[in-house]
């Protein structure tokens, strides 16, 4: 399998009688005959990055940077298959069964397939990623190297049959001549590896480059290794060279012609050589070439047509000064030119290439050895005004061939373009004021966008990038230039706030202990290798109401998407010991533990910036001392805490778990949650419960859970229906709702009530009566309420200490029973409602709270979604209904408002009220009572 990365030129032979060339700077797919290197023709690809060619010369494949699969009929050099991936396509192979094609792309995914048909055969998904690839045609195994391993697949039912623990370096595996053995690249050593053993046989230590191939002829007599400018053939065997074949230029890859008789090598620069080997085994440590192609694509108008082939150039070859300003020295210095480049004597390159500019000022192929010479020496900004020249002397040139290569380069200003759009992709969700931890300054995002410009980075990007753009590495760079890091901390008193930081350098604050804890957090980030920063006291300007909204809306997306966030847990001085994170004030904070959640990778620090217990690893969430006791402060497991995920699901659970939770301000119980919810609100600091109230009255409207209604204690100033202050939520939803029905016990009592004597036509009205009802929702502070209304009639009152304890006797729920500071002898038409509607219904559980049981397998619940129940007749489910309506319940008492308002409020209750209905019931009644109310 051959394969070609940053912009490699790669070569396949196809039978005997033609080689394939592509990558590099090449468009397309060049079709050349092995005898004299005639083109016979080019195939249209762009970006190739791998080719593989049929031995019995009837396909020709290839894999793009875009992610095409393509294969042409070799013959008719017509496309005969097509397949796109979305992501590049790094290794291609033809089986010795030239009907099967295999794929490799960087989606993780190796793939076999049918050629004639384009039938996919096999998917392998390799969660590692694969490095290198390879097919046993006599056993049927495909070997695959991930980055620690090398696995062995059953090709038929894509079993592992094997996984040895290697890592490989270079992206080529071999099988041996027998194939029983696998030998692979692993840094400096060549190993051979048993599959049957998983287990290392043997290795031997050869020269290492980033570059290295590995490859073997049909024959297999020897297997050849590249490195730098040399190719070493080695007798598998032994461990002796039995042969060397020398270059002038470094060697970036080479493959074997079917027969073993010619090998084409492929140098850095672009230039192919067709090397014949006597006997399969070249005779002698330096071997001329038989054929010196030069790639047409770079060289454009260098080559002449009219010259004899030459052999590869040395730098030694052109020692001495030339003095002729004629055409022949021009292209001996632009030759001499590439060779420096290619040593790495950028100076002398640069000479030769000022020298061209000075004897042809209207060419631009001395602009173009201008741009080598200094991108490979470091100098990206003068390089890219080179290449610039270089394009302005082709727009400008009258000969064709000039103007048809200039349509194949790329201006500086795409590629300028293209890495300005992955800046704003790359900050877009990021927060809107980072300090950079270079400068310490803060920036919003225009200036994070433009410091991007100012780096070296990014004129090697726009140098690097001259006939091919590469989106992949751009979006890389860019990445990780802006990957920031985050600040969990409890705020004190004169915490350096936005106005005042925005206009000094972070570093520069005077000290304190508030300013030095800024200034702490920035040093280690820096250290970290991380350009930005961000912590809520500096980089919120808390004076624009729209700022602080957004910041407090899209603050648990920030976290998120950190790379790292920092703790720092003020009061736990060194040494720190197990429980002190548990006692923490940093662990009592709604805002703390949803930027623990939110955070990927999180690190916690003594008050004095030292390591919590001297855990120096790279995720404190990975530390089970961590993770047990963040699991005993909150009181839910890790898997539970990680299985919470912004948005409108498991409310109740949420809200469970910050109302153990202080906060400074009461407002802030409710802007706490804003990014867990994924909701807006408008942020008003002095609105008291009203905050909290206005928040659940979104959430319940726009998810219909009507779990929040479940609570006792004291109402809220927003809606009678909702708590003043969060803590009520620490009571499970299950006290007033139900839990759900077993199938067993739901199955029995169903058939109970089938047999009896109920009838059927109420039943089915009052299903559909209730199916009818609309979601609960707020319209301002007035609330839309479905539900069951049972009217109370006189009350008796008894005291318990100095709790007062309201008893009624009803027809419909019996005795109930009713502790509340009001008195209720003062109010009239008491009603008590039933408001579970969902669950009534058998919809989904209301106020769901994780179990263990449901994170246990993440994995498996992503790729086994459950399957929806089985369809249900209408009488089933209305007996259902029934059941669950007999269940004992958690009811919410009413009144009516003042004479001059239509509508209800809750009246609050210190304890729970619970009721059932009695099974002699009328069901006209129940009808009846259904109701949609108006609460305030």
């Amino acid at each position: 399998m051959e394969t070609s990365t940053g912009g490699r030129v790669v070569v396949a032979f196809v039978g005997k009688a033609k080689y394939v060339v592509g990558g590099g700077k090449l468009k397309g797919v060049q079709v050349r005959r092995v005898a004299d290197g005639q083109r016979m023709a080019s195939l249209t690809a762009e970006g190739v990055l791998s080719l593989a060619g049929s031995r019995n010369g009837r396909w020709i494949a290839a894999g793009t940077a875009r992610g095409e699969l393509l294969v042409w009929d070799a013959k008719t050099y017509e496309r005969v298959f097509e397949h796109k991936e979305p992501l590049p396509i790094n290794d291609v192979g033809i089986f010795s069964d030239p009907t099967r094609l295999a794929s490799e792309s960087t989606y993780r995914k190796l793939t076999l397939w049918d050629i004639p048909s384009g039938k996919q055969l096999q998917t392998f998904d390799l969660e590692e990623g694969a490095v290198a690839q390879r097919y046993s045609s006599k056993s049927q195994r495909i070997s695959v190297a991930t980055k620690n391993s090398v696995r062995v697949y059953d090709e038929n039912d894509g079993r592992l049959l094997a996984e040895i623990p290697v890592q490989v370096t270079s992206p080529h595996l071999l099988w041996s001549s027998d194939y029983h053995h696998i030998i692979a690249i692993s840094a400096g050593t060549i190993k051979r590896l048993d599959p049957t053993t998983s287990s290392v046989v043997a290795e031997w230590q050869v020269p290492y480059s980033e570059h290295s191939h590995i490859d073997r002829p049909q024959h297999g007599k020897f297997i050849a290794y590249s490195a730098k400018h040399a190719i070493t053939f080695w007798n598998v065997n032994t461990h002796t060279k039995s042969g060397l074949l020398e270059r002038p230029l470094e060697i970036s890859f080479f493959a074997f012609s079917p027969d073993g008789q010619f090998l084409a090598i492929c140098g850095l620069n672009g230039e192919v050589t067709i090397q014949d080997l006597e006997d399969g085994l070249p005779s002698c440590y330096s071997a001329a070439p038989r054929l010196h192609i030069a790639d047409t694509a770079l060289e454009g108008c260098l080559v002449d047509t009219e010259a004899p082939s030459t052999d590869a150039i040395s730098t030694s070859h052109y020692q001495g000064n030339h003095t002729p300003a004629d055409r022949s020295l021009v292209r001996v210095l632009i030759k001499r030119s590439k060779v420096y480049v290619a040593d790495g004597l950028w100076e002398l390159a640069l000479n030769d290439a000022n020298k061209v500019i000075e004897l042809d000022p209207s060419s631009p192929w001395g602009y173009e050895r201008k741009h080598a010479a200094l991108h490979k020496a470091g100098d990206y900004e003068n390089a890219v005004n080179a290449f610039e020249v270089m394009l302005s002397k082709m727009s400008q040139s009258t000969d064709p061939g000039i103007q048809k290569l200039h349509r194949y380069y790329i201006n500086p200003t795409n590629t300028r373009m293209v890495i300005r759009r992955a800046v704003q992709q790359a900050i877009r969700d990021s927060p809107r004021v980072l300090i950079n931890t270079t400068s310490g300054q803060l920036l919003d995002k225009s200036e994070q966008a433009a410091s991007f410009e100012s780096l070296p980075v990014f004129k090697k990007l726009i140098s690097s990038m001259t006939t091919i753009i590469d989106h992949t590495r751009i979006e890389h760079d860019v990445t990780q230039y802006y990957r920031y890091a985050m600040f969990s901390h409890e705020r004190e008193d004169n915490e350096p706030l936005f106005e005042k930081v925005i206009r000094v350098i972070v570093y520069n604050l005077e000290d304190s202990p508030t300013n030095n804890k800024l200034k702490m957090f920035c040093k280690i980030v820096q250290d970290a290798g991380l350009h930005w920063a961000w912590s809520d006291t500096c980089c919120i300007n808390r004076e624009d109401d729209f700022v602080l909204q957004e910041a407090l809306v899209a603050m648990f997306r920030w976290y998120q998407g950190s790379v790292l966030t920092l703790v720092l847990l003020r009061g736990v001085r060194s040494p720190s010991r197990r429980g002190d994170l548990i006692r923490s004030i940093w662990n009592t904070r709604p805002w703390t533990l949803l930027e623990y959640r939110a955070s990927e990778v999180v690190l916690f620090y003594n008050e004095d910036w030292t390591l919590y217990m001297n855990l120096d690893i790279p995720n404190h969430k990975e530390s089970p001392e961590i993770l047990s006791e963040m699991e005993e402060a909150t009181g839910i497991s890790t898997r539970a805490l990680t299985a919470l995920q912004p948005g409108l699901d498991n409310i109740r659970e949420k809200l469970r778990l910050v109302s153990r939770r202080e906060t400074t301000f009461v407002e802030d119980e409710a802007y706490s949650l804003l990014g867990i919810f994924s909701v807006s609100l408008p942020v008003v600091y002095g609105d008291g419960d009203q905050a909290l109230g206005r928040l659940l009255a979104q959430v319940l409207t726009s998810s219909g859970d009507t779990s929040i209604l479940a609570w006792t204690g004291r109402s809220g100033s927003f809606n009678s229906c909702l708590p003043g202050r969060i803590h009520v939520f620490s009571q499970l939803p299950t006290s007033h709702i139900p839990p759900s029905m077993t199938g067993t016990d739901m199955e029995t009592i169903t058939a109970t009530l089938r047999a009896s004597s109920l009838n059927l036509t109420f039943v089915m009205n009052l299903c559909e009566r209730l199916q009818e009802l609309p979601a609960p929702s707020f319209l301002g502070k007035w609330m839309k309420l479905a539900c069951i209304a049972f009217g109370l009639g006189p009350l008796s009152i008894s005291r318990t200490g100095s709790e007062q304890v309201f008893r009624a006797q009803t027809t419909t729920l019996g005795i109930v029973e009713i502790s509340t500071a009001e008195d209720l002898t003062q109010l009239d038409s008491l009603v008590l409602v039933h408001p579970w509607i969902d669950f009534l219904l058998g919809r989904q559980s209301v106020g769901k709270t994780i179990s263990d049981e449901e994170t246990d397998d993440e994995t498996s619940s992503k790729s086994e979604p459950s399957l929806p129940p089985p369809p249900m007749d209408r009488h089933t489910a209305a007996l259902q209904l029934i059941a669950r309506l007999r269940q004992p319940f958690g009811a919410l008492l009413l009144t009516p408002m003042r004479p001059d308002v239509v509508g209800y409020r809750r009246v609050a209750s210190e304890s729970l009220i619970t009721v059932q209905v009695q099974e002699d019931m009328p069901l006209d009644d129940l009808i009846d009572s259904i109701r949609v109310l108006d609460v305030f």
